[in-house]
């Protein structure tokens, strides 16, 4: 039987920012500080997600690392193949979730209505 897996990649990364700029004149580290004027991070800045395969799904582990709470959404698309890689059927799926401040949360998607083979495709995520 084949099994054909496209983990999420790019629709799932996160964007990192440094807090450091080393000043080679100085020989020193400069470090930014955070002020309360300035804009509370966005879902970018605070989510991060690590998949777990598993033999018909997907799990992700979605984990939110800032001070403040987001509502978010996931869509993606399920692809059901027979052996030879053809599309027998496809279906979308989306989940809603909540994370607390420093929260985690599993997210499955499944794809146990395929068969024999399957993809799992054309995933994004909102948070809110």
């Amino acid at each position: 039987m084949k099994r054909s897996i496209r983990v999420l990649s790019c629709a799932l990364g996160v964007g990192c920012v440094s807090l450091f700029h080393c000043d080679p004149d100085l020989r020193g580290v400069d470090v930014n500080v955070a002020h309360a004027a300035e804009a509370t991070p966005n879902a970018s800045d605070c989510m991060s997600f690590q998949n777990d395969t598993q033999e018909k799904s997907i799990l992700v582990h979605a984990h939110n690392v800032c001070e403040r709470k987001f509502s978010c959404s996931m869509s993606f698309v399920v692809r059901c193949e027979d052996n030879d890689g053809k599309a027998t059927s496809s279906k979308s799926g989306a989940a809603h979730f909540a994370l607390a401040a420093h929260g985690t949360t599993d997210v499955p998607m499944s794809a146990e209505q395929c068969k024999q083979a399957w993809s799992i495709d054309d995933v994004s995520w909102v948070c809110r």
